[in-house]
């Protein structure tokens, strides 16, 4: 997306939305960053779906998780 294209979209609606928003950059930034590396994507995706275990974790009440992917990262057990 474009920086134009950014500044359209709408924020965030929550802090649960606040840490899929940052999961969706951290995604195409890890395959920007690691273009034509298949094994750098899938780490730098990896991290990325770490850091979205922790957000979730971290809200006090978070929503029904919707998402099936979500919810196999919720079923991570990291403590």
């Amino acid at each position: 997306m474009t920086p134009d294209q950014r500044s359209h979209l709408a924020p965030p609606t929550d802090e649960q939305d606040v840490c899929y928003m940052h999961h969706d950059v951290c995604y195409a930034n890890a395959r920007c960053n690691n273009a034509g590396c298949n094994k750098k994507i899938n780490q730098a995706e990896g991290s990325c779906d770490m850091d979205l275990y922790y957000c979730l974790k971290g809200l006090v009440q978070p929503k029904r998780v919707q998402s099936h992917c979500a919810a196999r990262i919720l079923d991570f057990g990291v403590a």
